[in-house]
């Protein structure tokens, strides 16, 4: 992966299968992801057999390792348009030579060469070599071959400040070759042994292919570790190799407290941050390292929750300088210092009516109010009662209804207080009522009506539940 030039950064290219894509938006530039063969054209209309690696040259102009049509192709960024350079497309060998006079087996990473910015450092995996490119001549030459430390490499990387030494990650390991006397020196793993394990160099292991290489500071590479679904951190200084994420097979692993990729092969650093590309993301880790004693990535679980506000589909999070706009669910983000899992919950909602029925033991309700972060139980007698609550930036008004139910073993018999003719009702009483009461129902208005009859004049029927006593 790539910082898009064309795009003056602000997006990210990479390949997929058998294509070339930018980020923004997420579009094909040449290929197809799953259509592989060899075909020179334009856009979707060309063909690849699988895309090893790239480089742009300029904001204009990618070349292309088509790893399994065994040539090396380029692609212009603004109109598609692939072309052959060098190798001859479909067939695998070896050979030095200009342009489709020269062979290439597998070629994979491609990389500028620091010291002579007209030629590019090709990988040439079963072919067990580094090869040159001269994009001028279209010659391509050969630097280094069968070195008993040159095993199926897959990529390479100029050294920030040296730029004699070039780091490859070879099948099982990670070497450096230098310019300036031909030399391969073993950096970490071990070519006899396979495996999964941090520590120093000479104990450390890696999967089959470790995969693309970047430097991350004077003392730091990182590189992807594809057959064990993980990112290593190379400690040059210390001499040791730790894991930025946990190996996908560990059984061991707790989701949401660490780090996981999905077979990685992309690799960027790019303003502090490193970019993984797996097998179906992009992951941004922003970087921050230990200066005492260990070199291990921070990634001690921290976790942030935000809240949707009312009337917006997405919750502003903000990270160091990144600031993002989420939606309601889980996410994780690589914080300057650890794995942040973040926990978006949805805009809050003001509670519509509430109806309780009251208890006939205690004549009230109780009243269970769950909304937001607020967590309040009280108990109502039979009533209608305004409410008002504050969340957050929500201010919500709804009401609460309290009534009583049919209840077949209760006696018709209402307890009544006569005050300056006006008679209140208070419930819950020993009423028998035919459905469930939020007023004074007719059929109880026509016995108050007989029974204030004969107490005299009616003055008035009040109903007493909307501001009870």
């Amino acid at each position: 992966m790539e910082p898009d030039r064309y795009l003056n950064g602000t997006g990210i290219l990479f390949s997929w299968g058998s294509a070339i894509k930018t980020s923004e938006p997420v579009t094909i530039i040449a290929g197809s992801i799953d259509l592989e063969s060899y075909a020179e054209g334009t856009g979707t209309s060309a063909r690849f057999a699988k895309i090893a690696g790239f480089l742009q040259v300029t904001d204009r102009l990618i070349i292309v390792s088509d790893r399994n049509n065994h040539c090396i192709r380029s692609v212009d960024r603004v109109t598609g348009q692939t072309a052959h350079l060098a190798g001859r497309c479909t067939e695998a060998g070896y050979a030095d030579g200009i342009g489709g006079d020269a062979r290439f087996w597998e070629p994979s990473g491609i990389t500028l060469d620091e010291r002579n910015k007209q030629s590019l450092i090709v990988v040439d995996n079963w072919n067990n070599a580094l090869r040159s490119y001269n994009m001028d001549t279209k010659q391509v030459g050969t630097i280094v071959q069968d070195h008993d430390d040159l095993i199926r490499p897959r990529f390479a990387l100029f050294d920030n400040k040296d730029k004699n030494t070039l780091y490859v990650s070879i099948r099982f390991k990670i070497v450096k070759y230098s310019f300036v006397d031909n030399s391969i020196t073993v950096i970490a793993g071990d070519f006899e042994r396979l495996g999964y394990q941090d520590g120093a160099f000479d104990v450390a292991r890696f999967g089959y292919f470790p995969g693309e290489i970047v430097q991350l500071d004077e003392d730091h590479l990182a590189v992807t570790d594809f057959w064990n679904q993980d990112v290593r951190l190379i400690n040059m200084k210390l001499r040791e190799v730790s894991s930025i994420c946990e190996p996908k097979y560990n059984d061991s692993f707790v989701e949401g407290v660490g780090c996981r990729v999905d077979n990685p092969h992309g690799l960027m650093y790019y303003n502090n941050t490193l970019y993984v590309g797996d097998a179906s993301n992009i992951i941004m880790m922003p970087v921050s390292f230990v200066d005492a004693g260990t070199s291990r990535y921070k990634c001690n679980l921290d976790t942030i929750t935000a809240r949707v506000r009312a009337g917006e589909s997405k919750a502003k999070v903000e990270i160091g300088s990144h600031t993002f706009l989420l939606s309601p669910g889980k996410h994780q983000f690589m914080s300057e210092e650890c794995l942040v899992d973040i926990k978006v919950i949805g805009a809050d909602t003001c509670p519509t009516t509430i109806n309780r029925v009251v208890s006939p033991k205690t004549g009230k309700a109780v009243i269970d109010l769950q909304a937001g972060s607020i967590s309040q139980q009280f108990e109502l007698p039979v009533g209608r009662y305004p409410y008002s609550i504050q969340m957050d930036d929500l201010t919500c008004q709804f009401s609460i209804n309290v009534y009583v139910c049919k209840k077949d073993d209760m006696q018709s018999k209402p307890e009544m207080v006569c005050s300056n003719n006006m008679l209140s009702v208070f419930y819950p009483t020993n009423l028998v009522f035919n459905g469930d009461v939020t007023f004074i129902p007719q059929d109880i208005y026509d016995q108050l009506t007989v029974n204030l009859a004969k107490k005299g004049t009616i003055m008035s029927i009040v109903d007493t539940s909307k501001n009870p006593p």
